[in-house]
């Protein structure tokens, strides 16, 4: 990669690089300023890869869609994933689904997603989000105008969370699609979002 600069899209998923891969395929990452599509998608990446992969992504502005997606990450490589969404305010779709990440994740992420106003979708499904971590997701489509795509389906939102993400989604006024299945919502819930997809 690093003899590479002008590398646009690099896809290495369903390998097994794991933490001490991620970590040189980051640094390749910074040679790659032009870089706009990222997948490290099953590498059997945790914490600490994620949080070399996002010090690659402090060195590539352009990133547009980034998928981290089923990997082994969780609370602590979350909250670096968002410190890197931070530095690529161009980000249209982000996929951090089917890993480990709860409540003490989401929030970090969601101050990532603040940053990055462009973005369209956003998959957090299957990992671990309970009704806090869906608050403090919602509150970061706040910032996002731009979503059409949101999934949140297969994690442990209950309706407190649902009334919660509803709230978010009359925020985003271009929004195509939401996915809320395999969760525990009830009647409650149901209704806030209905009354969301209504407004």
């Amino acid at each position: 990669m690093k003899a590479c600069p002008q590398l646009q899209t690099v896809d290495i998923s369903g390998n097994s690089i794991g933490d001490a891969g991620a970590a040189p395929f980051a640094e390749g990452m910074k040679a790659c300023r032009q870089l706009q599509t990222v997948d490290i998608s099953g590498n059997c990446i945790g914490d600490a890869g994620a949080a070399s992969f996002a010090e690659g992504m402090k060195a590539c502005p352009q990133l547009q869609t980034v998928n981290i997606s089923i990997n082994s990450i969780g609370n602590a490589g979350a909250a670096s994933f968002a410190e890197g969404m931070k530095a690529c305010p161009q980000p249209q779709t982000v996929d951090i689904s089917g890993n480990s990440i709860g409540d003490a994740g989401a929030a970090p992420f969601a101050e990532g997603m603040k940053a990055c106003r462009q973005l369209q979708t956003v998959d957090i499904s299957g990992n671990c989000i309970g009704d806090a971590g869906a608050a403090s997701f919602a509150d970061g489509m706040k910032a996002c105008p731009q979503l059409q795509t949101v999934n949140i389906s297969s994690n442990s939102i209950c309706d407190a969370g649902a009334a919660s993400f509803a709230e978010g989604m009359t925020a985003c006024p271009q929004l195509q699609s939401v996915d809320v299945r395999g969760n525990e919502i009830g009647f409650v819930g149901a209704f806030a979002l209905s009354s969301a997809w209504r407004s």
